[in-house]
């Protein structure tokens, strides 16, 4: 303290002899210092200098320095640097004046004054402390005598001093000073250490609290300072260090435009304060300070406009994620901490990447496109954009990609062009006509007065049926083939049909079906649209042909460069046609002449509309079956012109697919999807903003793709599916409500046709192949009339007066005369299957030669008896009362009871009068035969063969690789097993004494022949292929059909006898003899005649239309059972 308080003593003694720089001298001189520094603005220089001028001489550098750190516009340690090497350089130049004179001054002094005055040099205390201390420091004078006058000239004397004498004190004297000195400097040193560590802690206090406040400036310069001030080995010069580096990051962390700077300044920083004991405190700041620069890092490189400057950021930002992998800056610890912001910075960083994937694969797709374009191959342009959309479907709307697909959309307009190839108009009617058939159809219940007149058009199987409405009478029928499931379309005075098997569109009088023009198109084509007075035709190729829906003549036909999957949709009051491609392009074209006026990309994927597009009040309503489960609707709009197409609003997106045209009702359109939702749209053309609202909904109630249909009354819907439903079109409530619904798990066929009192519709029947069309009352479902049609024939049958003929139905028809000249029946005469569900009855098994029986194939285990003789019943369903296990085998009449084995693996001997497998009366009570089995797997039987000499001895196989010969009677026992080596496969045949039957091979199938008395094997032949028909006895050979298309017989001999080549189909049925010709028949309607011997064919004829069983031959004529519920009428074909 003595060495301070005689510095401040002796300044201020000398200040009252040494002129003094004023405050406003050193005010200004702070403002030009501040100016040449250039911390400041010249517009605050220069206001500075005028305030200054204004205030007088009691302004000090230090109320301007305080006014700058009070506005922001210096820091504080900026101000304390500058004050004070202001004062310093001030009180410098006073210390050298204090210097010189003191030396005169000290010169007079005694020796032992000298020691405060050396001391003066010991001022450790930093400039900028200097006003606390002043403020503890009181300046002492120091009181010297007076000195005396010397003579001006004193004479030297000439002879030398001489040396003083030397005492053993001044030795004393002289380690006393020397003692006193370094006493004084070591305390001095200690206050000096005391002074220094106070400063310190005040100097890092302040510099943290700075940094605790993000002021990073003002904490970076203070920790600057204090470096400068306590050097590098204070206790906190290592925080300083650690702090100026972090002061550096989060500076440069903040300056989000230019992110890389922070990474780069990182790169060198970061290994510099790595060790440091300051870090210890600062990972943690460290670590989510990088995670800011990383996420800084994502989010510019998001915003960045350009591939490359995202990439450049990119690899920055991958620099960035390597630095947080290095333990010393980021521990693991801190990873766990900051795992999901470091998640968000890598999801952020792989939609950065996505974006980066995205731009090049746009680059790549749009000079693709401009390729495709460039030669015209629109469809490779369409492509390339839809793929590039699948893996980034936000470029839908891309401005680049909306210019190309401009340009491809006119390209495609240019690629319509008029086509020559116009269809003849046919007046006769087709083959099929002149082929009598008999329908087989039940009809019950009262008339529809309502439906007075109106002729009733429903599509069953390949044919469709004319009803008279008020009676469900069947009017007329025509096969127009299965190939594809089109609607006949009504017209005001006849309907419109489509023969899929040659392709033509046919009109036909409504009242007898008569043909009144048939077009042969030649393509496959969709659903005719029939508008006005013309039909347009639109075929897979492409092709859309306009007729005359009067005459049948062509009027144009117009070429589309994609094919067309539906018929255009029409505004026949603007007269503009709207075609949809098989992809992309809708087109609008003109409906007087064909021609294309314009051409609009829509996008919509291949093979994707079902339905045509729907014009309705200044709209274009296009629907695409966009996914296997739902559908968009797209909203157009088009001007007064029918043209000018855009987009008015997003697509309505809907559950299920639209495969049924939807249905205006007014100002509003009824859509109906596969699920079973119905979707009501209402246009409201006057709306400013969207002019399609949905005004009500009615929910999916189905999970799976049904066929649906729908009629539409006023306020009510009738909705079909697997079940018949009625529903209220609530529009105040949004909703439609279902009312009721019957006949639950039927599949229902065709659109229901409405009137005000009547609703007819057609089904299938659950568990039957049987039609049933019913007109019923609209408000409860309750039945008016019904018709029954369409049950498959199963067997045709001689009988007293006409013809027996059974369905798989268990109905029994009589065909008489008047059936004959009609061609239709009124019901059948018995119908034990009538309310019988899952029944399917076929290939009848002879009791003898009147009476017949046959197995239900689904469902119960229950037998049709036919029995010609008796006076009723004569057709009975009997059920059996079997022990475990179905007959799905076959059977045959022996022991006095229906043999038939069992898929339990035993067989059983069944009275087949009563179903019992045991009956007294009868004398039949027969155990059942039962070979070891697994008890829960199912076993496979072949057909049971009689023996020809003993029809009470069969023979048969299993799947258990087994050969048996049995005795059936009082009980079934085995006579002859024996082990096969393959299993049999399907069907055998009993040719002689041989049981024919094949097995698999690895290439192909072998035909096996064993004697029917020993189970020998007497012949085992490679086939050609495989065996998809046979083997079946027809006299003395097997016949057999294979893979490659050919009929093979074979005798008991295993030697080949013939070959032929069949049509297309298997053959159905048995074969019937006739002398010495084979007549065999097709399930798709072929009927041939081979030479027994040579296997030549001698006859044949085709009907065209699907066959279900073995026909009767009745002298020259054939009657042959058809899969649709009708009996056909032919001559047996020769030559």
């Amino acid at each position: 303290m003595a060495a301070v308080e005689t510095r401040f003593t002796k300044r201020n003694q000398f200040n009252s002899f040494t002129e003094q720089p004023t405050d406003k001298m050193l005010a200004n001189e702070l403002i030009d210092r501040l100016e040449r520094l250039g911390l400041l603005d010249q517009e605050i220089i220069e206001a500075l200098r005028e305030q200054l001028q204004q205030g007088g001489t009691r302004v000090t550098p230090e109320a301007v320095a305080k006014l700058l750190v009070d506005n922001g516009q210096l820091t504080h340690f900026q101000a304390t640097k500058l004050i004070g090497e202001l004062r310093s350089g001030e009180y410098a130049s006073e210390e050298a004046d204090d210097l010189t004179d003191g030396m005169d001054e000290l010169a007079v002094l005694p020796d032992e004054e000298e020691v405060p005055v050396e001391v003066a040099e010991v001022e450790a205390v930093p400039v900028y402390e200097a006003e606390p201390v002043a403020a503890t420091v009181e300046a002492v004078p120091i009181e010297s005598e007076p000195m005396p006058e010397r003579p001006v000239n004193r004479p030297r004397s000439p002879r030398k001093k001489p040396d003083p004498e030397k005492s053993i004190w001044d030795s004393f004297k002289v380690y006393g000073y020397l003692g006193i000195i370094a006493l004084l400097l070591l305390a001095g040193g200690g206050i000096w250490f005391v002074l220094s560590r106070e400063d310190a802690d005040k100097v890092i206090v302040e510099a943290d609290k700075r940094y605790d406040q993000q002021d990073y400036q003002a904490a970076q310069d203070m920790y600057l300072g204090f470096l400068e001030s306590f050097g590098d080995d204070n206790q906190y010069s290592s925080k300083a260090r650690t702090r100026i580096v972090m002061t550096e990051l989060y500076k440069a962390a903040a300056f989000r435009q230019e992110p890389w700077r922070a990474v780069d300044l990182e790169k060198e920083k970061l290994p510099q304060i790595a060790e440091e004991k300051g870090m210890g405190g600062e990972r943690g700041n460290l670590a989510a300070l990088m995670v800011d620069i990383a996420k800084n890092l994502a989010d510019a490189a998001g915003r960045a406009k350009e591939t490359p400057k995202k990439q450049e950021l990119l690899s920055v930002l991958d620099e960035q994620l390597g630095l947080m992998e290095n333990p010393m800056y980021m521990a693991s610890q801190m990873k766990v901490t900051l795992a999901p912001q470091i998640q968000n910075v890598t999801e952020a960083r792989a939609r950065v990447q996505r974006d980066i994937n995205r731009n090049i694969r746009l680059d790549e797709a749009e000079a693709s496109m401009k390729a495709s374009l460039d030669q015209k191959k629109t469809k490779e342009a369409y492509d390339t954009r839809k793929t590039l959309l699948k893996d980034f479907p936000e470029l839908h709307d891309h401005e680049r990609l909306e210019t190309l697909i401009r340009q491809a959309s006119g390209i495609q307009q240019t690629l319509v062009s008029a086509s020559a190839k116009l269809p003849e108009v046919i007046l006769d009617p087709p083959a099929g006509d002149s082929i009598r058939s008999i329908v087989l159809t039940t009809l019950a219940g009262r008339s529809a007065p309502d439906l007075q007149g109106v002729t009733l058009y429903f599509r069953a199987g390949g044919s469709v049926l004319a009803l008279d409405g008020e009676t469900g009478k069947l009017r007329w029928r025509k096969y127009v083939g299965k190939a594809r499931d089109l609607p006949p379309v009504r017209l005001e005075d006849g309907v419109l049909l489509s023969e899929s098997a040659s392709l033509e569109v046919l009109r036909c009088n409504g009242a007898d079906g008569s043909v009144a023009w048939r077009s042969p198109v030649g393509e496959v084509f969709s659903q005719p649209i029939y508008v006005g007075d013309e039909v347009y035709v639109a075929t897979q190729p492409g092709r859309l042909l306009a007729l005359d829906a009067i005459s049948g003549d062509p009027k144009w036909a117009t070429q589309f460069p994609q094919p067309l999957e539906a018929g255009p949709g029409v505004d026949d009051r603007a007269q503009r046609g709207y075609v949809v491609g098989n992809h992309s392009n809708l087109y609008v074209i003109n409906t007087r002449d064909g021609s294309c006026l314009e051409s609009f990309y829509i996008g919509h994927l291949e093979n994707t509309i079902d339905v045509p597009p729907v014009p309705l009040l200044g709209h274009l309503f296009v629907i695409e079956n966009a996914g296997t489960d739902y559908a968009n609707v797209h909203v157009l709009r088009i001007d007064e012109s029918g043209q000018n197409l855009r987009k008015a609003q997003s697509p309505f997106r809907l559950t299920g697919n639209v495969i049924v045209p939807p249905i205006i009702n007014g100002r509003r359109l009824i859509v109906l999807t596969d699920r079973g939702e119905v979707t009501v749209y209402d246009i409201e053309p006057t709306a400013e903003k969207e002019q399609v609202t949905v005004a009500a909904t009615l929910p999916a109630f189905y999970e799976q793709s049904t066929e649906t249909q729908m009629a539409v009354g006023r306020s009510q819907m009738w909705i079909t599916g697997t079940r018949l439903g009625r529903y209220e079109l609530q529009i105040n409530t949004g909703r439609v409500i279902r009312d009721w619904s019957i006949h639950e798990l039927d599949t229902f066929i065709g659109q229901p046709y409405a009137s005000d009192d009547a609703l007819v519709h057609a089904r299938v029947l659950r568990g039957t192949s049987a039609i049933r069309i019913t007109a019923a009352n609209p408000k409860t479902g309750e039945e008016i009339w019904r018709t029954d049609v369409g049950a498959p024939v199963s067997m045709v049958k001689p009988a007293q007066g006409g013809l027996h003929v059974v369905t798989s139905q268990a109905a029994l028809f009589e065909i008489d005369r008047e059936a004959l000249e009609s061609g239709s029946t009124t019901g059948p005469i018995e119908n034990p299957g009538e309310n019988a569900v899952a029944i399917r009855f076929e290939d009848p098994i002879s009791i003898d030669k009147n009476r017949e029986v046959m197995l239900n194939k689904v469902g119960d285990p229950s037998i049709l008896v036919y029995n010609p003789n008796r006076e009723t019943e004569r057709l009975r369903r009997v059920t059996m009362r079997l022990p475990a296990g179905l007959p799905r085998s076959g059977g045959v009449v022996a022991g006095g009871g229906l043999f038939l084995p069992l898929d339990s693996g035993r067989a059983v001997l069944v009275d087949y009068r009563t179903g019992a497998d045991a009956t007294k009366e009868t004398q039949v009570d027969a155990a059942p035969f039962q070979p070891p089995s697994d008890p829960v797997g199912k076993v496979k039987w072949t057909n049971p063969i009689p023996l020809p000499d003993d029809p009470d001895q069969v023979v048969l196989a299993d799947s258990r690789k087994k050969l048996y010969r049995l005795r059936v009677g009082e009980q079934i026992r085995s006579l002859e097993e024996k082990d096969l080596e393959f299993e049999m496969l399907g069907e055998v045949a009993g040719v002689e004494d041989r049981l024919i039957g094949t097995t698999a091979g690895p290439a192909a199938d072998f035909l096996v022949g064993f004697e029917m008395a020993t189970l020998d094997e007497k012949f085992k032949i490679l086939l050609n292929g495989r065996v998809t028909w046979g083997p079946v006895a027809a006299g003395d050979v097997c016949l057999i059909q294979t893979d490659d298309g050919m009929l093979r017989a074979f005798g008991a001999d295993g030697m080949q006898r013939f070959e032929s080549v069949l049509p297309d189909g298997e053959p159905v049925g048995e074969p019937l003899i006739d002398g010495s010709s084979i007549i065999l028949t097709g399930a798709e309607g072929w009927i041939l005649v081979f030479d027994a011997n040579s296997g030549q064919i001698v006859g044949q004829t085709d009907l065209g239309q699907p066959l279900s069983a073995t026909p009767l031959q009745m002298g020259t004529r054939l009657l042959v059972p058809g899969s649709e519920g009708l009996i056909y009428i032919t001559e047996v074909p020769a030559n």
